[in-house]
């Protein structure tokens, strides 16, 4: 399979899964995957989530370099009520429930969502950290860095990730890459990828639509184009150290 050079440092490992910006994902069973499509996709879809409230998380794919993506924008539902997080290119701050926050991306303290607190941190001029404490355990991450989005799930446990499914794969499975019926294993990633596509029919997450929405499939690259790319890092090794700065040495890592 295909992989493509750092577009965004993997500072920390003390997380169950996730989608870094250029888009790599993670399952829950640790198999990494690229899926490049341009649309907005469901990385979770937790309908069990505290005893029926529900809990999804979406993730927006914009088109980069006229040929690959990047994730430039995420949104976290529970209940009625959202978060968003948008990187550079879409204004370097969130959207809480649809209240937009400042342009300094600063969240105030005591937000929640669906009385789930929720954390800032300013990492650096370049980097903001937002985590939803599901529990004192249980986390979930969204970094910003530059144009970039990534999503962190840490300390997942079954009673809260029970019946999840999404491009992380099915929870109560181990992370088989199965599609919405529960049952259907997806072998080839962007066929997955595509599975998860967010549908006309469900509730919208973000603020406002942009690039593909259903029933518009997502726009993937040919394999052509993304071996012409191979080889042009989108970030330098220095850039990668200043991202990571705040992680001890031994946990430092640029994904390759």
């Amino acid at each position: 399979p295909l992989s493509l050079l750092v577009a965004f440092p993997i500072c920390e490992f003390d997380h169950d899964g996730y989608v870094l910006g250029d888009p790599h994902f993670k399952t829950w069973s640790g198999e990494l995957y690229d899926f490049h499509g341009i649309c907005d996709m469901s990385l979770i879809h937790n309908p069990k989530f505290m005893n029926g409230l529900g809990m999804d998380i979406n993730v927006r794919s914009k088109k980069m370099l006229q040929q690959f993506s990047y994730i430039s924008t995420a949104a976290i539902r529970i209940g009625n009520e959202t978060f968003e997080v948008a990187a550079h290119q879409d204004g370097d701050t969130f959207w809480l429930n649809g209240e937009q926050g400042g342009s300094d991306g600063v969240l105030e303290e005591g937000a929640a969502i669906a009385g789930v607190p929720i954390t800032f941190r300013q990492v650096h001029a370049h980097q903001r950290e937002y985590v939803v404490h599901l529990s004192d355990s249980q986390k979930i991450s969204f970094v910003t860095w530059k144009k970039f989005v990534r999503v962190d799930i840490k300390g997942a446990r079954s009673d809260n990730f029970e019946g999840s499914l999404g491009l992380m794969g099915s929870f109560d499975q181990g992370g088989i890459k199965v599609g919405r019926d529960g049952v259907t294993v997806f072998d080839d990633v962007n066929e997955f990828g595509m599975e998860w596509q967010v549908l006309a029919s469900e509730t919208k997450l973000f603020h406002s639509d942009d690039g593909p929405q259903h029933p518009q499939r997502c726009e993937v690259p040919t394999k052509t184009s993304l071996r012409r790319r191979l080889a042009e890092s989108l970030i330098t090794q220095e850039e990668a150290e200043i991202a990571c700065s705040h992680v001890n040495e031994g946990d430092r890592k640029a994904h390759v």
